[in-house]
C-alpha cells in the first residue's frame, strides 16, 4: 500500500546525491542504506507474513516486551550509581552499547501505546495500564527532552482512547485516577524538590542546544539549491562535518523537514509529504483499535523527529518500516506470499 511513497523517497535520496560533486559517493552510499532501512523490512514483511495466522495483538506484545527490556536497562544504569552525581542526574551517563539517552527515550516512548492497547483488550487491564504508566515514568527518567515532551502528548492521547472503550473502563479509570492522586501527593510532600525540578526543566527548555542555528544554516543550504538539494553530506551545520565521511552516517539537521529540504530540496519535501499523506490516510480510513494504537506508536516516533533525527538513523528506520508493515493486516493476499501460493 505504501510502495509508491517509499519509491518517491528513494528517488529523492538518489537525485539529491548528485547535489555536490565531491560527496556523490558518500551520498549514494548513505541514501541506499537509508532507503533499505525504510523499505526493505517493510516489503519483506508485507510479502512474506502469513497474515491469516498473525495475531492481531502481535504488535502490542512486541512493544510491551520492548518496553520491559529497555526500562530494565535504564533501571540497571541507575542502580549502578553512575548517573546521579552530587544529587544531579547526568544524562550523558545514560548510555548503552546500542545508543544514548535519546535512543533509549524514543524506544520507551513507542512502547507506551502497546501497553495501553493491552489495557483495552485484555482482562487484566490494571496490570497493563500500570505498565503503560511505568513506561512513561521511564521516559522521564531517560532525560531525553524531546521524548519527555512528546511522551506527555502521547500519554494523554492513549488515556483518551483507553477510556473511550467501555471494556475495562472502571479498571482503567481507577488506574489513571490513582496516578493523578499519587502525582498530587508527591507534589505536596516534596514541594521543594518539585519546584527545583520545574526550575531546571524551564532552564533546560529555554536552551535550544543550538537547534535554531542549525535550522538557519539548513534553510540557507536549501535556498542555495532549492530544487534537488545538495545531498546528505553537504552540511556545515557541525564543526566535524568534514570528517563525517569516514562513517556511514552524515551530520544530520535534527528536523525531518529541514533535513529533506537541505539534502533533497523541494523534490525531497514533496516526496516525504506524499509518503506522509499516504500513511495518514491509511490510518484514518476504516480505523480499528489495532490500527489506532499502531498509529499512535508511529505518531510518537515521528513527533520526536521535529527536534531529533531518528528517522534518518537507519536502526529506527527498521522499526518504523516494520510496524508500518503490520498495519497492513487487512491487506492479505498481496506480494511474494501470494505469488508463491499461486505457483
Amino acid at each position: 500500500k505504501f510502495l509508491s511513497g517509499f519509491l518517491a523517497l528513494g528517488a529523492a535520496f538518489f537525485i539529491g546525491s548528485f547535489g555536490t560533486i565531491e560527496h556523490i559517493g558518500l551520498n549514494l552510499r548513505y541514501g541506499a542504506a537509508l532507503f533499505a532501512s525504510l523499505f526493505a523490512m517493510y516489503y519483506l514483511l508485507t510479502a512474506t507474513i502469513d497474515w491469516k495466522s498473525l495475531s492481531k495483538d502481535y504488535f502490542a506484545w512486541v512493544l510491551f516486551f520492548l518496553g520491559l527490556c529497555t526500562s530494565g536497562q535504564l533501571l540497571e544504569v541507575y542502580l549502578r550509581g553512575n548517573v546521579i552525581v552530587d544529587g544531579q542526574i547526568v544524562r550523558m551517563y545514560i548510555s548503552f552499547g546500542w545508543g544514548t539517552y535519546n535512543n533509549l527515550g524514543v524506544m520507551l516512548l513507542v512502547s507506551m501505546p502497546g501497553a495501553f492497547y493491552l489495557a483495552v483488550v485484555r482482562k487484566r487491564a490494571v496490570i497493563f495500564n500500570l505498565f503503560g504508566n511505568f513506561f512513561y515514568l521511564c521516559v522521564l527518567l531517560s532525560n531525553s527532552r524531546t521524548c519527555m515532551m512528546a511522551g506527555a502528548v502521547v500519554y494523554f492521547i492513549c488515556m483518551y482512547f483507553v477510556l473511550r472503550e467501555k471494556k475495562n473502563y472502571r479498571q482503567n479509570f481507577g488506574v489513571f485516577l490513582t496516578a493523578l492522586i499519587l502525582v498530587l501527593i508527591f507534589c505536596v510532600v516534596f514541594n521543594d524538590l518539585v519546584t527545583k525540578i520545574f526550575k531546571e526543566l524551564i532552564t533546560i527548555g529555554a536552551s535550544d542546544s543550538g537547534r535554531w542555528g542549525i535550522y538557519d544554516r539548513g534553510a540557507a543550504q536549501f535556498f542555495s539549491s532549492p530544487i534537488f538539494g545538495k545531498g546528505f553530506f553537504a552540511s556545515d551545520a557541525y564543526d566535524w562535518w568534514e570528517v563525517a565521511g569516514v562513517n556511514l552516517l552524515p551530520p544530520l539537521w535534527h528536523n525531518t523537514f529541514i533535513q529533506m529540504l537541505a539534502s533533497c530540496g523541494f523534490v525531497g519535501l514533496l516526496a516525504y509529504a506524499y509518503h506522509r499523506v499516504q500513511t495518514f490516510w491509511h490510518f484514518v480510513k476504516n480505523p480499528t483499535v489495532e490500527k489506532t494504537f499502531l498509529g499512535i506508536c508511529l505518531f510518537a516516533f515521528l513527533l520526536t523527529n521535529i527536534l531529533d533525527c531518528h528517522f534518518f538513523l537507519l536502526g529506527p528506520g527498521l522499526f518504523y518500516s516494520s510496524f508500518l508493515a503490520l498495519t497492513e493486516k487487512d491487506g492479505a493476499g498481496t506480494g511474494l506470499r501470494m505469488l508463491i501460493k499461486n505457483k
